[in-house]
């Protein structure tokens, strides 16, 4: 079980081949040979063919091609699966993480909304405040009015 917040490491970088074997040329970096530009996208059936024919790094690729038949399928259907399993898992874990940016954002409206209002209501009260320290000071001035006449 992997637990919240923690991101499993699937699979290490050790220079290990597809079996297991060591790589002699583990520490190099593999640029793919392929004709993918900025601007395209997966909906040419060769351009996905090219990205697929070089996506591995030629250790992968030997290792793969050295496989025996039945060990191949069998490796095939491994990977397959535990795929497939894991498509459908990212799926559902993605429409999740989906609906909680959604209720996120409705709150996020609703406190901007609400916000707003308060602004409002602040601009409201200020200029009550605003009209009551007027009329004070009418009323205070024709009090200190009145007081110097009676002197």
């Amino acid at each position: 079980m992997v637990k919240k917040g923690v991101v499993p490491t699937i699979q290490s970088s050790s220079g290990k081949s597809v079996e297991g074997l060591e790589n002699p040329g583990a520490e190099e970096v593999y640029v793919p040979n392929w004709g993918v530009k900025v601007g395209d996208s997966f909906k040419d059936p060769a351009l996905c063919a090219d990205v697929l024919a070089h996506f591995a790094p030629p250790s992968v690729q030997d290792a793969i091609s050295d496989m025996e038949g039945g060990h191949f399928i069998s490796r095939l259907m491994l990977s397959s699966c535990n795929l497939s399993a894991l498509l459908a898992e990212g799926v559902t874990r993605f429409r999740k993480g989906m609906q909680e940016y959604e209720k996120v954002m409705k709150k996020k409206d609703k406190m901007k909304a609400s916000m707003a209002s308060m602004k409002k209501d602040i601009d409201i009260f200020a200029k009550k405040e605003e009209a009551w320290v007027k009329k004070m000071h009418k009323v205070t001035s024709r009090h200190v009015v009145e007081v110097e006449g009676l002197k």
